[in-house]
C-alpha cells in the first residue's frame, strides 16, 4: 500500500514540474524567423477605451472619447515605418497619435468626438514597414438614452380650462325675471391652467341660454357676465362656452348650471341651504347638513366626485368620504312637504393631499341690513398675513384685500356672502366660508349689530364683549357658545374650558331682529388684552359741529398683558380703506376718504397687538365717517 501511495506522489510531482516550470522558449530566435512564423504581420498587444459612464450626444460640451492600443511593432520587433489609421464611418477618420513606449514598442492613442450614436465596431488598421496590415476593432461608449419627452397638459387636451362654476343672481328665478350670470375671470385659463393676471386675448367667452349664444360682457375687469330674461317656467340649463381661438381648430370647454324657473309665488317654495366645509384633506369624512324653513321637507343629495360615478344620498344630514384629490360638486334638492315645490342649493369641496396646510377661516358679518346701508364683514384667521382674501357679496360683485370689507346692497333680497382665503405661497390652496344676509327696505329699522371683543383669551380670565354704537331702544342678547348667555350692549364672560367658541349676538327692535357671530379661541397661555377706542378728531372741523367727520383718532395704548413684567410693545392697525400702520405707542391718526357733502361711510378697523413675550391678540371696531365741508 505504501508503494502505491509513493507512486501517486511521484506522478503528481512530475505533472506539477511540467505545468509550473519556466516559460517555454520559442524555437524562433531571429527577427527573420519571427516574421516568417507570423506571416510578416505587425505585432499588436492589448487595447482599452478610456471613457467611463454614459456618453450624451445631446450635450454640447461632450468630450472626445479616447482609446489606446499597446505594444505595436513590426514583425521583427522594430517600430520604423509603422502607420495606424481608423475610420468612424459617416463621421470620417479619427485622430491617431503614436507614442513610443518604454519597452521600445509604440502605443496608438485614438480620439474622436461623436456626433451621433454610431454602433461600431470601428476598424483600426495597423500597417507595418513591409506593407502588411493587421486589423484591431475598437468599440463606442455606451450612449445615454434621451429623457422621454413628457407631454404637457396642452398635448393631452388643448382645450381651455374652467376652474369654477357659474354664479347667478338672484338664485331663485320666476317667470319674467332677468337673471345675471357670471364667472370670475380668475377661474378661466388656457390649456396650461395658468390663471391670475394673464390676459385672455385668445379666449372667446359666451353663455348659451335657451339655444341663444350671448357673448360675455367684458366691462367688469374681474368677471365675465351676461343677463337674460326668462319667459317660461320649467327646468333650465345655462352653459358657459370658452373657445381658444389661437388653436387651429378653435378648441372649446364648457361648464353649466341647472336650476328651475318657477311660475308660482316664492312663499310656496321651501328654502334651501347647505352647511359644510369648502375644503378638506384626502381621506377625511365630511359632514354636510341641509337646511330649510319647511320642517317636513325632503332632502336629496347629488355628489359629483373628481372622477368616477355620481353618488346620491337622502336625508337632512349626510357623511361623505372624500378619498380623491380634486373638487367635489354638491347639489341639494329640497322638496317641500307638498311633494311638488322644490328649491336647489349648490356647494363644492376642494380636497387636498394630507400634507397640505389648508387655511382656517371664519367671518363676522350681520345677518340683516337695510337697502343702501353699509355692511361690514371681517375675516378672522389665525395667521392673517399668510393669506390673500376675496369676498363675494352674492350680487355679482367681489372685493379683495381685507381682512375687513364694506359693501352696500341696492335691492332687497337674501344674498350669500362668501369669503375665501388663499395661501400666499400657493394661491391654489384655499378655503371658504359663507353666510346669508337678508336686505330689507329702508322703512324697516334693523338694529345695528357688531361685536368688539378679542379673538383669543386665557381660560378662567374674564372677557369683555361689547356692541360699538348700539341702536337706541334695541335689546341685545348674547350666546357665548358654552351654554351661557347674557343681555345688554356690553357684558363680561369667563370661559372655564379651553376650546373654540362661536359667540352669537342678537339685537331686537320692534319685532325685527339681527344677528352676528364672533369666534374666540380659549387657551391655557396668558395673552395680551387689546383695548381699542375710536374717536373723531377736531383738527379738521369745517362745518362747525366740533369734530372732523373723516379724521379718526385710534387709541390702543390701554392694551395690556396680564403677565407681570410683560408689556405690549407693538401695535398694527388695518384701517379698512386699504391702508395700514404700525407703531409702539398705540396711538394712530387716520384720514379716511372724505365722503361727498351729506354722504357717509363705515369702515372696520382691525388691530393686532404683540407683547414682549411674542404673544399676539386682535380685535376690531367699526367707525363711521361723513363728509366735512364748510357750511354755506
Amino acid at each position: 500500500m505504501s508503494d502505491f501511495i509513493s507512486g501517486v506522489e511521484n506522478f503528481y510531482r512530475r505533472v506539477s514540474d511540467f505545468l509550473f516550470a519556466s516559460p517555454i522558449v520559442s524555437c524562433v530566435s531571429t527577427p527573420e524567423e519571427t516574421c516568417t512564423a507570423t506571416g510578416g504581420l505587425p505585432q499588436v498587444g492589448a487595447s482599452r477605451r478610456n471613457f467611463e459612464g454614459l456618453y450624451d450626444i445631446s450635450d454640447p460640451s461632450r468630450p472626445e472619447v479616447t482609446w489606446e492600443i499597446f505594444d505595436i511593432a513590426n514583425c521583427d520587433g522594430s517600430i520604423e515605418g509603422i502607420s495606424v489609421s481608423v475610420s468612424f464611418g459617416d463621421e470620417g477618420e479619427g485622430k491617431v497619435e503614436l507614442i513610443e513606449a518604454e519597452n521600445g514598442t509604440l502605443t496608438a492613442r485614438i480620439s474622436h468626438r461623436f456626433n451621433s450614436e454610431l454602433q461600431g465596431p470601428f476598424p483600426v488598421i495597423i500597417k507595418g514597414k513591409n506593407g502588411k496590415e493587421k486589423r484591431v476593432d475598437i468599440y463606442p461608449p455606451y450612449y445615454k438614452t434621451p429623457e422621454p419627452q413628457i407631454p404637457s397638459a396642452c398635448d393631452y387636451n388643448p382645450s381651455p380650462s374652467i376652474h369654477g362654476t357659474i354664479q347667478m343672481n338672484p338664485t331663485e328665478v320666476y317667470v319674467g325675471d332677468t337673471i345675471t350670470f357670471w364667472i370670475p375671470k380668475s377661474q378661466i385659463a388656457q390649456c396650461d391652467g395658468i390663471t391670475g393676471d394673464r390676459e385672455h386675448n385668445s379666449l372667446k367667452v359666451g353663455f348659451i341660454i335657451e339655444s341663444n349664444y350671448l357673448p360675455a360682457g367684458t366691462g367688469n375687469p374681474e368677471t365675465y357676465s351676461t343677463t337674460y330674461p326668462f319667459a317660461h317656467s320649467g327646468n333650465q340649463k345655462v352653459f358657459l362656452k370658452v373657445v381658444d381661438t389661437s388653436h387651429p381648430n378653435g378648441v372649446a370647454q364648457y361648464t353649466s348650471i341647472e336650476f328651475w324657473v318657477h311660475d308660482t309665488s316664492s312663499s310656496n317654495l321651501p328654502s334651501a341651504a347647505i352647511s359644510g366645509p369648502y375644503a378638506a384633506h384626502q381621506g377625511d369624512t365630511v359632514s354636510l347638513t341641509g337646511n330649510s324653513d319647511d320642517p317636513e321637507a325632503a332632502y336629496r343629495w347629488t355628489i359629483t366626485p373628481p372622477t368616477g360615478p355620481i353618488q346620491s344620498f337622502e336625508g337632512k344630514e349626510i357623511s361623505l368620504l372624500v378619498d380623491q384629490v380634486g373638487r367635489y360638486d354638491v347639489r341639494l334638492t329640497v322638496t317641500a312637504s307638498d311633494g311638488i315645490s322644490q328649491r336647489v342649493a349648490l356647494h363644492s369641496i376642494d380636497v387636498y393631499p394630507p400634507e397640505v396646510e389648508i387655511p382656517t377661516i371664519s367671518i363676522s358679518a350681520p345677518y340683516s341690513a337695510e337697502v343702501n346701508e353699509t355692511v361690514l364683514v371681517s375675516i378672522i384667521a389665525p395667521n392673517l398675513d399668510d393669506f390673500d382674501y376675496t369676498l363675494s357679496w352674492g350680487d355679482g360683485t367681489e372685493s379683495s384685500g381685507g381682512p375687513t370689507f364694506s359693501h352696500t346692497y341696492s335691492a332687497t333680497g337674501t344674498y350669500m356672502i362668501k369669503a375665501t382665503a388663499s395661501r400666499k405661497d400657493d394661491p391654489s390652496i384655499k378655503n371658504s366660508i359663507n353666510q346669508n344676509i337678508s336686505i330689507v327696505p329702508t322703512e324697516v329699522e334693523v338694529p345695528r349689530v357688531a361685536i368688539q371683543a378679542p379673538f383669543f383669551a386665557e381660560v378662567g380670565t374674564p372677557v369683555t364683549f361689547m356692541v360699538p354704537n348700539p341702536t337706541p331702544s334695541a335689546t341685545y342678547y348674547w350666546d357665548f357658545g358654552d351654554g351661557e348667555s347674557a343681555s345688554g350692549p356690553s357684558t363680561f364672560h369667563t370661559y372655564s374650558a379651553i376650546g373654540e367658541y362661536q359667540v352669537r349676538l342678537t339685537g331686537e327692535l320692534g319685532g325685527v331682529s339681527n344677528t352676528i357671530t364672533h369666534n374666540i379661541t380659549i387657551g391655557n397661555t396668558p395673552v395680551p388684552i387689546p383695548v381699542l377706542v375710536a374717536n373723531h378728531d377736531s383738527s379738521c372741523d369745517l362745518d362747525g359741529d366740533g369734530v372732523c367727520g373723516y379724521r379718526i383718532i385710534f387709541d390702543a395704548s390701554r392694551s395690556y398683558s396680564p403677565t407681570a413684567g410683560v408689556t405690549v410693545n407693538n401695535f398694527q392697525i388695518t384701517f379698512g380703506d386699504g391702508s395700514s400702520e404700525s407703531n409702539s405707542s398705540g396711538i394712530f391718526y387716520h384720514n379716511y376718504p372724505n365722503p361727498t357733502a351729506g354722504g357717509s361711510a363705515t369702515y372696520n378697523a382691525y388691530l393686532v397687538i404683540t407683547d414682549s413675550s411674542g404673544q399676539n391678540n386682535a380685535t376690531y371696531v367699526p367707525v363711521s365717517v361723513w363728509g366735512e365741508y364748510p357750511r354755506k
